[in-house]
This record gives C-alpha cells, structure tokens and sequence, in this order.
C-alpha cells in the first residue's frame, strides 16, 4: 500500500501561481512581495494583498487574511484541508478519490467564475463613470465656448443667453467633480480635482 507523502519541491512557482489565482499581480518589489488583488474580501483599492512571488507567503492588510505559503493560501481560499491542498497543487504523491478531484475542479471554477465577474462589473462601472464624466465636461465646455464668444461681442441668440451659460457651467462644476471621483475610484487611482 502507497503512503502519503509532501514534497516541497513539488510546488508550482508562486509567481506564476498567483497569476494564475489573482490575475495580474503587480512589479514585485527587490524583497519579493508583489500587490494584488484580493479574493478574501471585496477590495475597493484592488491592491490590499501582498504576495511574495518568491516564498508564496501572502498578507491582506484590510481583512488581515495571511499565509505563509502557497498551501495557506489553497487551504484558506478553497477551504481545504492540508492533502486536499497539496493534491490540487500537485505536491502530494497520494491520489484523492475522483469525487474529491471534481469537487475541487467545481470549486476552482467557481472561484475563477467570481474573479471574471467581479473584474467585468469593475471595467463596466469604470467605463460607465468615464461617460458621465464626458457628458458632464461637454456641456461645462460648451457653455464656456459659448459665454467667451457672447464676451467677445457675438449677439445673444436668445435673451439672458449669458447668464444661461453662467447657470450651466455652476451646475456642471459639481457634477464633474462627482464623476471625476467616481471615475477615479472605479479606476483604482488617487482621486484628485484640478478645477
């Protein structure tokens, strides 16, 4: 009968495993340690992880979910016990039963399905801030371009013109700064206001 048996040498490479789990990662650092997005919770900043591509060891500095190794990780984020981990990281000489393997496939599928949608519903909802932003900035240029033509002599078109585009553009600042902020955290970037 086989024993069971770990070995470390076994484990796939973290870099390549954490972009596999989290997508892109970002430029690890001279001490290993890269940001990520993380699974364990909903990120708003989507770089609260740090994974050190060297150890595999990981750290979340929001919801304080932390491993020192490729195994942690499986085990916390799948739920598995330490063979089931090692089997699915192939570092396990012991094959589990064809029902454990489906199990954590479903599972790994699961997981990577969340990860797309979640990514989809963040490119959606930073491609929708963008247009508002857009919107609102064309009707603040607008206005402008069209209260710098009536300052320079041109003829109202309607009567209180002027003071209509004065009413847009102070309806319009607020409105940008609302959506530059929206853009800007959809984004992931420091939110910043030159107007």
């Amino acid at each position: 009968m086989p024993t069971s048996r770990f070995d470390r040498a076994l484990l796939p490479g973290a870099k390549n495993f954490y972009e596999s789990e989290l997508g892109r990662i970002g430029r690890p650092a001279r001490n290993g340690w890269a940001k990520a997005d993380c699974v364990f919770h909903e990120s708003k900043s989507h770089k609260s992880l740090n994974v050190n591509v060297e150890t595999g060891a990981f750290h979340c500095f929001s919801c304080e979910a932390s491993g020192g190794d490729l195994i942690d990780f499986v085990r916390l984020r799948y739920s598995y016990s330490f063979p089931e981990a090692c089997q699915t990281l192939g570092c396990w000489a012991e094959s589990l039963n064809q029902e454990a393997v489906r199990r954590m496939q479903q599972d790994r599928k699961r997981q990577e399905r969340k990860r797309i949608d979640k990514l989809e519903t963040a490119r959606r909802e930073r491609i929708d801030s963008r247009e508002w932003l857009r919107a609102f900035e064309s009707l603040y240029i607008e206005a402008s371009e069209r209260l710098s033509e009536l300052r320079c002599g041109a003829s109202e078109d309607f009567e209180d013109e002027s003071e209509y585009c004065w009413h847009i553009m102070s309806e319009e600042l607020p409105r940008i700064r609302q959506a530059e902020t929206r853009y800007w955290t959809a984004a992931g970037l420091e939110v910043r206001h030159e107007r």
